[in-house]
């Protein structure tokens, strides 16, 4: 009876333990039409976290499968008391990633057979631990600018 007890409340610490520290709030894709004749739309992914833990995470990469091909694609992450651009997840509480498809903007990746069309992942590191945090649910939006 004492080992089953053990083993349970062995079990129940390995999970909680691997909980993710990172937890998305909200996913939006807007479709941007820039306000110049010559200029093509593009898709801006605003992408809004929150970390539970106060511990420090580093964003490697951004990888987006549309239309059947993958892009890693320049991102910018700031919190959301602060105006400032981060480089890193520093302590707890929320924060906003925008990612930009758009010309220039990003690379394409050849390894894309097996992707999810409409997958976003967040690659990061804490503790010299890779994760990553896959969205592939939003919202989508149009942004007229002028």
């Amino acid at each position: 009876m004492i080992k089953k007890i053990l083993i349970l409340i062995s079990a129940l610490f390995i999970l909680s333990s691997c909980k993710s520290n990172l937890e998305v709030l909200s996913a939006k894709k807007k479709i941007v039409y820039p306000g110049l004749a010559n200029q093509k739309p593009y898709t801006k992914f605003v992408i809004e976290i929150k970390a539970k833990n106060p511990v420090i995470a580093k964003i490697d990469s951004i990888v987006l499968v549309e239309n059947n091909k993958c892009y890693k694609v320049d991102f910018l992450l700031s919190s959301k008391t602060s105006a400032t651009f981060l480089k890193e997840v520093s302590k707890s509480g929320n924060y906003s990633i925008e990612a930009l498809l758009k010309e220039g903007k990003y690379k394409e990746l050849n390894n894309c057979s097996n992707a999810e069309n409409g997958k976003l992942t967040i690659f990061y590191k804490i503790n010299n631990e890779n994760k990553k945090l896959e969205v592939d649910s939003f919202t989508t939006e149009k942004e007229f600018k002028r």
